[in-house]
């Protein structure tokens, strides 16, 4: 379980935080420390999860569901500006798996939403200067990660979705997708 904390928000150069997969709020604490408290998102499938999270950060904007039914929502809210430059950070996979001892099952649904959730965020957002990190990449890539590969394995098509993009994979824990813009002077 990767952790936000690894990174320095503030070389990131953004002024919304996004988190799927909130779970005990550690990595969403951390983010309240660099955002404004009413610019971070946060969504959960258990709601123990985002109860404990709103009496913590009762400005933040919270959602109970899965992380693609958050994500389409805040979208067609307008909660976004096509100005702001948004942090996602995606934490939502394997429900249960790490707080409630069920098990790691890439066929179980609504295990894996990576895919889907980076489409979501691509078909809002296709022009954006957002950053994007996805946590645990040794579900997705076999690689040298400082607490070794998984026998856990999943698609994502993450080249195919932001092909406009830079992907860089980050070594630390489980490993990390990072998604930014190419920027081309």
């Amino acid at each position: 379980m990767g952790k936000l904390t690894e990174f320095n928000l503030s070389d990131l150069n953004c002024n919304v935080y996004v988190e799927t997969g909130i779970g005990l709020c550690d990595s969403f604490r951390y983010a309240t420390t660099r955002f404004d408290e009413a610019a971070c998102y946060g969504i959960d499938i258990e709601n123990d999860f985002i109860e404990n999270a709103r009496s913590k950060f009762p400005q933040s904007h919270l959602f109970t569901g899965l992380s693609t039914d958050g994500l389409k929502k805040w979208f067609q809210e307008g909660c976004f500006q096509p100005e702001d430059r948004i942090l996602f950070f995606l934490d939502a996979h394997f429900p249960g798996s790490d707080y409630r001892n069920q098990p790691y099952d890439v066929h179980a649904p609504h295990a894996l939403p990576l895919r889907e959730e980076l489409s979501i965020i691509k078909h809002y957002r296709p022009n954006n200067h957002d950053t994007i990190i996805c946590d645990d990449a040794r579900i997705y890539y076999h690689g040298s990660w400082a607490n070794g590969n998984t026998i856990y394995r999943a698609d994502h098509m993450i080249e195919d979705i932001f092909c406009d993009r830079q992907i860089t994979l980050d070594s630390r824990s489980e490993g990390y997708i990072i998604i930014t813009k190419v920027d081309t002077a």
